[in-house]
């Protein structure tokens, strides 16, 4: 796999947002985000309910790892820090 491929692959799979603006307009999205044309026919096979599947769990996985590390530094997300910010 191409550097320029994997690059484009992990930001439509990092964010459900990418994952929707490609959806819309495949070949367009794919151009403007400056993948080479012959990884154009791969992209364009992408599997809309896969994509979209794959990105919303690695948000939620994200999101999750980050509340677990603020909580194991003792800090709750319902809590106010100590010096009043949240």
């Amino acid at each position: 796999m191409s550097a320029a491929l994997e690059i484009f692959l992990a930001r439509l799979y990092s964010s459900a947002l990418e994952a929707e603006s490609f959806l819309r307009e495949r070949a367009a999205y794919a151009r403007a985000a400056g993948l080479p044309v012959e990884h154009l026919p791969d992209v364009l096979a992408i599997d809309a309910g896969t994509l979209r599947f794959a990105a919303q769990s690695f948000e939620h996985k994200r999101r999750s790892s980050k509340r677990d590390a603020l909580n194991s530094e003792g800090v709750s997300p319902r809590t106010p820090c100590r010096d009043g910010s949240r």
